[in-house]
């Protein structure tokens, strides 16, 4: 009877004698080690390795064939051995990506751009039309008793809408009227033309800071928002 026991104690446990299997994971490029790559086997079992890139398990079988797996790198299927340590390696996956243009815009110039894409939304955007009753009398003396002449024009200004660019508007002669006293004859003219705009009027000429082609010729700061 103590053979028999003796006999069975052995049989049991060599059924359920178990190899270890050791290894690193290593990239096949630089030979350093790959951390926390994925492991499964026999289609349910799986492990993940350290940071070191290294692995233990354990199996009946005295050889196991695993996937490995890992982030940045191509997959791989081999065979562990439970003798040898075993060093596998990975090589890198390399994607091909369609190309990416980076622009960069100062932020500056984009406000000024933004600033003259809304004139229209922030300034007249119809033509105004300006009407002007002009009088001048001159005197031969410094108190105002003796009349020389007396002229009166009315005129039509018109100034375009700041939703164009404009340099100039056009100024029109409706009607004028000269009275000369005490003189057979003097040279007084009055003629409509071009109305220049004022030239600190950036706004309507896009000019200075606001034409935007000229943008490069500033070096521009933000000092506040609002």
């Amino acid at each position: 009877m103590k053979s028999l026991s003796f006999f069975f104690f052995v049989y049991v446990n060599f059924c359920f004698a178990q190899n270890n299997f050791k290894g690193q994971l290593l990239d096949a490029a630089s030979k350093r080690p790959i951390p926390f790559g994925h492991f499964s086997y026999e289609n349910h079992k799986g492990f993940i390795l350290d940071e070191q890139g290294n692995f233990t398990t354990e199996s009946k079988l005295q050889e196991i064939r695993v996937k490995i797996s890992a982030i940045g790198y191509k997959n791989k299927t081999v065979n562990l051995s439970a003798i040898n340590k075993n060093k596998i390696y990975l090589t890198p996956k390399t994607e091909h990506l369609n190309e990416v243009i980076l622009d960069f815009e100062d932020p500056v110039k984009s406000i000024i751009k933004k600033v003259v894409r809304n004139i229209p939304l922030n300034y007249p955007t119809q033509q105004e039309q300006v009407y002007c009753h002009y009088r001048q009398n001159t005197y031969y003396d410094s108190l105002h008793n003796s009349t020389m002449y007396k002229a009166e024009a009315y005129l039509k200004a018109d100034k375009f809408s700041y939703a164009k660019k404009s340099a100039s508007g056009n100024v029109q002669l409706l009607d004028h009227k000269i009275d000369v006293i005490d003189m057979d004859s003097i040279e007084i003219m009055f003629y409509g033309g071009i109305h220049s705009v004022h030239s600190n009027d950036y706004v309507l000429k896009r000019a200075g800071p606001l034409n935007i082609n000229h943008l490069n010729n500033y070096k521009l700061t933000i000092k506040d928002t609002l």
